[in-house]
């Protein structure tokens, strides 16, 4: 029988996937749509960006809750924050996506998530170094932030705030790479 903390962290994770899938599964491709600079215009006029960065902050802690009722033993504080961060970058990558309908970040978001959770789950659930984890959401993260900064000659406040948290997941997986190798 699953204990109630496992079901309420596998229900926080089912959330946090619906959060990312209602604007996903809501953008159409009828032609009679917006278009996207149309989309562009709302999105600099700041009318999306507080649903960008609500998404944002639910998707984070709804991961990191999930993944701290979910996993036995509990995750440290480190890996908590790491897999927020995570989750955060992934689902604003993931509704700026949706929003605009950008392929890229449609997949760059489900490989934060997907790198995010693989990374924090407890070595006894996978066996996979969580080492090599690390090296490879970092070097994920390294090659997002600057892919952004050599692709974009314009800069807006979601792009910045996701740039913003993804700089501390790279600390925190320098540390987690470090720690294992210390482990090892």
């Amino acid at each position: 029988m699953i204990k109630k903390s496992k079901k309420i962290g596998v229900l926080l994770i089912v959330l946090s996937s619906l959060l990312f899938a209602v604007p996903v599964l809501s953008h159409g491709d009828d032609p009679e749509e917006e278009t996207s600079a149309e989309v562009l215009d709302d999105h600099a006029s700041g009318t999306s960006n507080i649903s960008f960065i609500i998404g944002g902050i639910l998707g984070a802690v709804l991961l990191a809750a999930g993944g701290a009722f979910l996993f036995s033993p509990r995750p440290g504080m480190m890996t908590l924050i790491g897999l927020a961060l995570a989750g955060a970058t992934g689902v604003i990558h993931l509704m700026v996506g949706s929003v605009w309908g950008d392929t890229l970040l449609l997949l760059n978001g489900i490989g934060f998530l997907g790198l995010g959770i693989l990374w924090a789950i407890p070595k006894q659930f996978i066996p996979i170094q969580k080492r090599i984890v690390s090296i490879v959401l970092a070097m994920y993260t390294l090659v997002t932030i600057l892919g952004y900064f050599l692709t974009h000659d314009h800069y807006d406040f979601v792009a910045i705030l996701t740039k913003v948290i993804e700089v501390p997941l790279l600390v925190i997986l320098a540390v987690s790479a470090f720690q294992s190798t210390a482990e090892a």
